[in-house]
């Protein structure tokens, strides 16, 4: 039971994080785009490090999603 209740929580987590990974992709392709007057590798940086984050973020979603679709699965039980 806790199992179930377990990758019910994981599920809800890893969508909440997919979703939000989501919107940070429009954030980093606005900018991608954008026009500043920043230095270019005060942009770089800020890029690799959405990038990375990003990343980062939907790994722990897809692990997340994983194990608990793993747990929410009920055990076959044997049959002769």
């Amino acid at each position: 039971m806790i199992k179930k209740i377990l990758g019910i929580i994981f599920i809800l987590i890893g969508a909440f994080l997919t979703i939000s990974s989501l919107s940070q992709v429009f954030l980093l392709i606005k900018s991608l785009l954008e026009n500043s007057q920043q230095g270019i590798a005060y942009r770089l940086g800020y890029i690799m490090g959405q990038g990375i984050s990003l990343l980062l973020f939907l790994v722990a979603a897809f692990f997340l999603i994983k194990y608990g679709l793993k747990w929410l699965k009920a055990k076959k039980t044997p049959t002769e």
